[in-house]
């Protein structure tokens, strides 16, 4: 099996209780095989100026990524994820990074690597979780950010009560 295209498309869609507009776009990706399977993931960033946000990960996706995934298996997410976070590093390099940038290129990787799971769900006939499950720890660790409010460091810090 083999990644025939991938397409992105900004889409508006409308958030509870959100203030912030910036949050109403998103970035889906549709990612096709060759043997007619079809995954879709999502992508999402807020845009803090005109043309960032999920218009940011659409060029990404065009530009960086699509062009690296056509002819590739996408029965390996991991292994291509792997290279589309060097990618995204060795195109911007760390140094020069705003966090815009780092927002979006995640945005970006995101998408393909919800779609890619997609496919592989599809193709092993098993639920993503299934395939998730045991596939490199038994346990996850999950963490929270909050570098980008500040607010939330007091709230989530290693003093706070609870």
């Amino acid at each position: 099996m083999r990644i025939t295209s991938v397409t992105p498309y900004v889409v508006r869609g409308s958030l509870a209780n959100s203030d912030n507009s910036d949050w109403d776009y998103s970035c889906l990706v549709r990612i096709e095989t060759d043997t007619g399977l079809l995954g879709w993931g999502e992508g999402a960033s807020p845009a803090p100026q005109p043309g960032w946000g999920a218009p940011k990960i659409l060029e990404m996706i065009n530009t960086m990524s699509a062009p690296t995934l056509i002819g590739r298996d996408p029965t390996e997410p991991m292994v291509i994820w792997k290279e589309l976070q060097i990618l995204s590093v060795s195109t911007f390099g760390p140094p020069t990074w705003t966090a815009d940038e780092q927002k979006a290129s995640t945005g970006a990787i995101s998408a393909i690597d919800i779609a890619l799971w997609d496919i592989n769900g599809q193709a092993k006939g098993q639920p993503i979780c299934k395939l998730l499950s045991n596939v490199i720890r038994s346990r996850i660790k999950v963490c929270v950010d909050v570098s980008f409010n500040h607010s939330w460091l007091t709230q989530f810090s290693s003093d706070s009560p609870w």
